[in-house]
This record gives C-alpha cells, sequence and structure tokens, in this order.
C-alpha cells in the first residue's frame, strides 16, 4: 500500500517537489511486514522563463524517481519476496 499524505510542486524560481510518502506491504490479515517513509522537499530544476513548462518536464521524473525510492528499499523489496 502506497500513501502520499503531501506531493506538491512548487514552480515560484526553481521547480522544486514537497513530498511525505509511506509504503507498506501487509500481509493478509493486514500486519505490517515492512515500512519505508519518504518526505522532503528538493529542487528538480530551474526555468527563470517559463517555470510551468519546466515543471511539467521535471515533476513527472521526480515522481517516478521518489516512487522508486519509496518501494526499492531494502525492507520492502524482502517483504515482497
Amino acid at each position: 500500500m502506497v500513501t502520499y499524505s503531501e506531493w506538491k510542486s512548487d514552480t515560484m524560481m526553481n521547480v522544486a517537489v514537497l513530498y511525505n510518502m509511506t509504503a507498506q506491504v501487509l500481509d493478509k490479515s493486514g500486519t505490517v511486514l515492512a515500512e519505508n517513509n519518504i518526505s522532503s522537499k528538493e529542487t528538480v530544476g530551474s526555468s527563470l522563463i517559463n517555470s510551468p513548462a519546466a515543471a511539467a518536464k521535471a515533476v513527472p521524473i521526480a515522481f517516478r524517481r521518489k516512487l522508486e525510492q519509496l518501494l526499492g528499499a531494502k525492507n520492502i523489496m524482502a517483504a515482497l519476496k
């Protein structure tokens, strides 16, 4: 199960993402076998001329990287085997 309590992008000066994401591996009875949480604010690009266009490219890439980081944790991978 993956939950997002926060996922925002900011394009004021630089392109940034703010996130708080949790992954849990549960057994049949709902017991948590493994859990991983990541949260931060990261700059993922910049464009002084067209920040929305820069965000349209950078944010999906950042989302994929964060999801890979969240689900690729050793404890998550081990619980899924």
